[in-house]
């Protein structure tokens, strides 16, 4: 689908662009990422196919580049409180260590399941090709001398196998895991854009609003005064940024204009460290200008779509565990612990909330004593005390169900929002931290959210959690590099005196650990990843350079005693056919090819080309189109009818209305659909000519012309639905 559709907004003449797989009609997709891969196509004069493997690149090294920045500035923003007194030796080594921290976090580490399939293969090596009667530590311990000293052999890496951790139909990537399997789709096109917005808000929360210098006297003079140059500069800069994220890959806009509204609020709040009524109505403006502006800024774009998912549901069943929550996030999850420790820690110790909390942790077996403590509390302060009574007391509530009802991870992602609201608040006078804290809620947040709701009309909630997963991977790897940096920079002290304790050494060790564990994806994934091809090839851009070599095995198409396995495609055929089209076509005109179940050699001419066919992938245009899904179907049973009959004058009807210009019949024309059918093309040439024939390969120009002059009175065929 993304070759197809980034080759239609290349070749495309006006905007919105024809859909490459439903002629006629036109993309009703977010597909503004590819229109910013195709300008720097076009105007570089880089072939498609070439493109596309570039793009691929292009997208990781802007991920980089944005993620260095946007770390490496939250390490400097919040060094002075996150490291107190640790002098950095160098003004620029916060700026190098956190931007790198940031980048290994977001693009270069994966989850823990690549530690876990190590200690799966160390096992089966050490008790051979038997069961497997060790596991974990015993595993590890038993593992390494065999394949080591014993000979032993390790199984082949599953890549794949770490962006399914979830069960029950869920996906689970991350972005090393997009990046390596190379999928140039809108969720991977967005990830530098996502980064880009939360530097943009990194930078609006760190700089506080200024104090209003004007004596306002009438009611009319403070409603003007909202409306400054900055509130709307800063509103509208907020809009085309976050905006943008919304026709890339819409999935990021909730959560980015949540994000940008909450560092909107953090800016104005830092300056005072209070919250006063003049500070939301200036808030309040700029979010509404931010909102407006994110879709009057792509207002071309959104005057052709089609809303099809605009609603979720309550998602009931199949809930994940802790473990599985932990597999996935896990490395991350001990830098937010870490950075809690770090930031929320010290002063807790000093103020109500933490001294309340630790009172009562300390008297747990002693609640006759506590309660003098709050009583006193209430009648000390009684408005402050009652909050920390209540809150306290609804926390542990809640907390208390959810762990009896066996819903730990939801329990403890409650806890993770808990802290790190509280951390924010503590912080709010040091807006980069209380950023950093927000960061950290919002992705502990999305994880209770999409266990409880699922879009409506999806796949159950396979993308939910998919595209949600990913935000929360970019959004916590920004707070980890910091967080890694500030640690180390606290641990290894240079004017520390005294040598490390068990606590900083416990920590050293899990940190350590903890980065092997993630480290160990990229080093088993690459080679397994790479080895994943039909045939091995010298290194190339070519996206097309496999086909001159692949053949493909369709165990969708009829299976025969002579072919049990289904239909072998040699794709060289359809390679030369293709390069033909590519260099003697001109513009978009039509093509029928074969419409086959999806991730199969279907559309692979529309793909390649970028011409529009008759109905590429059926469940992609039912996806995109919502509530004319039926026309699809139509359109499905319209290509069998047009490939099937043999009678002409029915399928030149067909060819007609879908005003088709070429008929391409290859190895997998023939092999799903009926020869004599086919044959109707070849009897005909005043109607079908033949324009290229090599290989096994046939190319038929429609002629409507002479069809309309020779066709006698006939119907379209009973089933058929042309739209």
């Amino acid at each position: 689908m993304e070759f197809a559709y980034l080759n239609a907004v290349i070749k495309t003449a006006s905007f919105p662009p024809y859909d490459p797989w439903y002629a006629g009609g036109y993309l009703n997709y977010y597909y503004f990422g590819y229109v910013l891969i195709g300008t720097l196509a076009k105007l570089t004069g880089v072939a498609p196919a070439v493109a596309f493997n570039i793009g691929v690149a292009t997208v990781y090294a802007m991920t980089v580049g944005a993620t260095f920045g946007v770390a490496s500035n939250l390490t400097v923003f919040g060094w002075e409180t996150a490291v107190g007194h640790v002098r950095a030796g160098s003004r620029y080594r916060p700026l190098l260590f956190g931007g790198l921290a940031g980048v290994v976090f977001l693009a270069v580490v994966g989850n823990l399941d690549a530690f876990g399939q190590l200690v799966d293969r160390l096992a089966r090596s050490a008790s051979g090709a038997g069961s497997v009667p060790v596991s974990g530590l015993p595993a590890l311990v038993a593992g390494v001398p065999a394949v080591l000293l014993g000979g032993g052999s390790l199984e082949g890496f599953d890549f794949w196998r770490s962006s399914r951790v979830i069960p029950n139909n869920t996906i689970n990537e991350f972005p090393f895991w997009t990046f390596l399997f190379s999928d140039l789709h809108a969720h991977m096109i967005s990830i530098p854009y996502q980064v880009v917005s939360v530097g943009v808000m990194l930078g609006i929360a760190t700089r506080a609003a200024p104090t209003p210098r004007v004596h306002l006297v009438t009611a009319f003079d403070r409603l003007l005064s909202v409306f400054t140059l900055r509130n709307v500069i800063v509103g509208a800069g907020l809009g085309w940024v976050v905006g943008a994220l919304n026709v890339i890959n819409s999935w990021e806009y909730p959560t980015h204009l949540l994000l940008a509204v909450i560092a909107l609020g953090i800016a104005r709040v830092a300056r005072r460290g209070t919250v006063t009524a003049t500070d939301v109505v200036h808030g309040m403006v700029s979010s509404v200008i931010m909102f407006l502006t994110s879709t009057l800024w792509y207002r071309p774009f959104w005057s052709h779509y089609l809303t099809v998912y605009s609603s979720v549901s309550l998602w009931t069943t199949d809930k994940s565990t802790l473990v599985d929550y932990l597999i996935i996030h896990g490395a991350m999850v001990f830098q937010l612990l870490t950075f809690v420790a770090l930031v929320g820690w010290p002063v807790w110790r000093t103020t109500g909330w933490g001294r309340y909390v630790a009172m009562r942790l300390r008297n747990l077996d002693a609640w006759e004593r506590v309660s003098r403590h709050e009583r006193a509390l209430l009648s000390s302060s009684a408005l402050l005390g009652t909050w920390y009574v209540a809150l306290f007391a609804i926390f542990v509530v809640l907390v208390a169900i959810l762990a009896i009802a066996r819903s730990a991870l939801i329990a403890f992602l409650i806890t993770m929002v808990s802290i790190m609201v509280l951390v924010a608040w503590e912080r709010r006078r040091e807006p980069a931290l209380a950023f950093a804290a927000t960061l950290g809620a919002t992705g502990a947040a999305i994880g209770i959210f999409v266990e409880y709701f699922a879009l409506t009309g999806d796949i159950g909630r396979m993308n939910t959690v998919f595209k949600f997963y990913l935000q929360v991977w970019v959004l916590w790897s920004m707070v980890s590099g910091a967080t890694l940096v500030w640690a180390f920079a606290r641990v290894f002290d240079r004017e520390r005196r005294k040598p490390l304790g068990l606590l900083q050494w416990g920590w050293v060790s899990a940190t350590g650990a903890m980065m092997l564990a993630v480290l160990a994806y990229p080093l088993g994934a690459v080679p397994a990843r790479v080895a994943d091809r039909f045939a091995p090839l010298p290194p190339t851009l070519d996206g097309m350079a496999y086909m001159k070599t692949a053949t493909v095995q369709d165990a969708s198409s009829e299976v025969t005693p002579a072919n049990p396995g289904g239909a072998t495609l040699r794709a060289f055929a359809d390679y030369l056919a293709i390069r033909w089209m590519l260099q003697n076509i001109d513009g978009t005109p039509v093509v029928l090819e074969a419409s086959v179940p999806e991730y199969r050699w279907g559309s692979r001419v529309s793909k390649y080309t970028g011409l529009p066919a008759v109905l590429g992938w059926r469940w992609h245009q039912a996806q995109q189109r919502g509530p004319y899904a039926p026309q699809v179907d139509a359109r499905l049973r319209d290509v069998q009818l047009m490939f099937n009959t043999t009678n002409s004058d029915a399928a030149q009807i067909l060819l007609s209305r879908y005003h088709v210009r070429y008929v391409y019949v290859g190895d997998l024309e023939r092999a799903y659909y009926a020869s004599a059918g086919i044959a109707k093309f070849g009897s005909a040439p005043a109607l079908f000519r033949p324009i290229y024939d090599v290989d096994g390969v046939t190319i038929y120009e429609f002629l409507p012309e002479a069809a309309r002059q020779g066709r006698t009175q006939a119907v379209a065929p009973e089933g058929s639905m042309i739209q």
